[in-house]
């Protein structure tokens, strides 16, 4: 009885409430649905950010109202688009419909794009003579995180790694160059091609 109990309580939460994360690009712009579509028309509408009224509508009562310059809401569908999205409109949407608070909310997490980074090689005096050295995928990520590191030696295929790539003579003696990709959810950069400088000057 007990399980049974604990298990309709696990239900009953994951009904109540669903959370979307959507990641923006600074300066972009993002369109929340209805979900799920309402299946009578709507007649009242209220869409908030965090604990703030954001937009709202009622039929034959209160004319579409919005509280922000860069949003539109479509009374008929309840999409909310915003545009020229910023840091400071990062956070929770929610939306009550017909008086029907919707289980999905949406988190909007507004984020920066990645810089074009480039490859740092340790120690300064890596070269032909040097058993292992370390690249490392270097640019200034603050804003646009969560960021994630891919390598590529030669004209190989990429490959998801860490920021930092140690490289041996055993394992790359014979490669000629090494490309870094920084990449978030909103966008991608490569590096230009790094010579290996474990190579002898005449290769």
């Amino acid at each position: 009885m007990g399980e049974v109990l604990v298990v309709s309580l696990l239900v009953l939460a994951s009904l109540r409430s669903a959370s979307t994360e959507m990641f923006i690009r600074e300066g972009g712009h993002v369109t929340l649905d209805l979900r799920p579509a309402p299946s009578d028309p709507i007649t009242i509408i209220q869409w908030k950010f965090q604990e703030s009224i954001l937009a709202e509508w009622i039929k034959a009562v209160l004319p579409l109202t919005h509280n922000r310059d860069n949003i539109k809401l479509d009374i008929v569908s309840g999409r909310l688009s915003m545009e020229k999205m910023t840091k400071e409109e990062e956070g929770v949407y929610s939306v009550e419909v017909n008086k029907n608070v919707q289980r999905v909310t949406y988190n909007v997490l507004v984020i920066k794009d990645v810089p074009k980074p480039e490859i740092w090689v340790s120690p300064l005096i890596c070269s032909d003579e040097s058993d292992k050295c370390i690249l490392s995928c270097e640019g200034d990520t603050t804003g646009a995180e969560p960021v994630t590191y891919s390598w590529k030696t030669g004209d190989g295929e990429w490959k998801e790694s860490r920021r930092d790539m140690p490289i041996t003579k055993k394992e790359h003696g014979d490669v000629k160059t090494f490309t870094c990709k920084m990449e978030n959810p909103v966008s991608e950069e490569e590096s230009d091609p790094l010579p290996n400088r474990l190579l002898p000057e005449s290769s």
